[in-house]
């Protein structure tokens, strides 16, 4: 049987080459992304906004022209599949997209994905099997790669290695389970569960012990609504890093950004808000601190001993993310990346790590934060160049 998501092979490059034959490594990654709200209708050809069925590239025109990395991540936080039978579980929201809508993300550079979040389930154990198959049928025309789920235990924990121009990319995608029969086991189908130390540590366990020149975590947690870190969770995160040797770690749930912080050479997003998720509500109105979603770019290179170094780091806030998402205007844009810098500095003294602070880019409507010195890469220089 073919495992989810099975390994896309992108680009193999020898890693005997010279350091400085490598290219630079861009990765680009956003939080919520859902097609089609409750209750929405299912069509192939696009989903309903404001009571109008828009097409695939109308609904997603605003955030299309960010996919420009070597690997670009969203969280899936929907079911994905075309039955209109599925066993709808007794909940709030259920999310339920149909294939076409991903596999034309895909197709536009959406690569990576985590499925491990509260909506993986909200079927049942039927609609995340049509998930798993759906995404399979994507992969074998479209390379992408999904985390954090499976059918059984194994494949929900499973590390998967991506090789893109001559470098190797571990990822793994834990989340929350809010429904009975959710969590992954021996024999039965699931995603893996963050709440459960033995599904938390075999994962960070794995992603240590990959050989990958780089390692990315996806984890669905955080109380909603709420820009404050959750009890624990600092130090919780943390042992991604210092456990799991995790470089970035990518989180969502909370639906508003929370703060970010460097913990050695790692980063860590404590929450990137939505990103493009038809079922969530408009969040327009409420104040600057949770009315935004946050795009984010990491620029990586290989210094002369050979090691992956991240060279620059760019964050773009977004709004209508319930809708057609897309970047915000400068002078919001440029208010956006002072409340989440003043977010950062209010929650994380340097007890573990440092907050990541941004400066404003006004030409790009975006955050910078470059940590080194001297930058090689083309597109990181275009950042961080004086």
């Amino acid at each position: 049987m073919r495992s989810p998501c099975p390994l896309p092979l992108l680009l193999l490059t020898s890693l005997i080459l010279p350091w400085n034959a490598y290219a630079e490594l861009t990765i680009t990654f956003g939080g919520d992304f859902a097609l089609n709200k409750k209750g929405g209708k299912l069509s192939a050809h696009g989903a309903s906004v404001g009571g109008k069925l828009i097409s695939w590239e109308e609904l997603m025109s605003g955030v299309r022209p960010l996919w420009d990395g070597d690997l670009n991540f969203a969280n899936l936080e929907t079911v994905v599949s075309d039955n209109g039978r599925l066993p709808m579980q007794d909940k709030a929201f259920q999310f339920q997209t149909h294939p076409a809508g991903v596999e034309y993300a895909a197709t536009q550079g959406l690569n990576v994905f985590s499925l491990a979040n509260n909506h993986t389930y909200d079927f049942s154990e039927q609609g995340l099997l049509e998930s798993l198959q759906a995404m399979n049928e994507i992969q074998s025309r479209t390379p992408i790669t999904c985390a954090g789920a499976g059918r059984d235990l194994q494949e929900a924990l499973e590390v998967k290695i991506i090789d893109v121009d001559g470098y190797r990319v571990a990822f793994a995608a834990i989340g929350i389970a809010t429904q009975k029969g959710q969590k992954a086991g021996k024999g039965h189908p699931g995603s893996a569960v963050y709440q459960d130390n033995s599904h938390y540590y075999p994962i960070l366990d794995a992603l240590a012990s990959a050989r990958a020149d780089y390692r990315i975590l996806s984890i669905h947690y955080g109380t909603e609504k709420q820009t404050a870190l959750n009890a624990g969770q600092r130090e919780r995160f943390s042992e991604a890093v210092t456990r799991g040797k995790a470089d970035l770690v990518l989180a969502h749930h909370p639906h508003v950004v929370r703060p970010v912080e460097k913990i050695g050479n790692s980063i860590v997003f404590y929450s990137l808000g939505n990103y493009l998720i038809l079922g969530a509500r408009n969040i327009n109105g409420e104040s600057n601190a949770e009315d935004y979603g946050l795009f984010g770019r990491v620029h990586l290179e290989r210094d002369k001993s050979g090691n992956v170094v991240l060279e620059a780091l760019e964050v773009i806030p977004l709004q209508d993310m319930h809708g057609v998402a897309r970047p915000m205007e400068k002078d919001t844009a440029r208010t956006r990346i002072q409340t989440l810098n003043s977010l950062s500095q209010r929650q994380l003294p340097r007890s573990i790590g440092a907050p990541v602070l941004f400066e404003f880019n006004p030409d790009r409507k975006s955050g910078v934060f470059c940590p080194r010195n001297q930058v090689r890469g083309e597109r990181a220089s275009h950042l961080c160049s004086p």
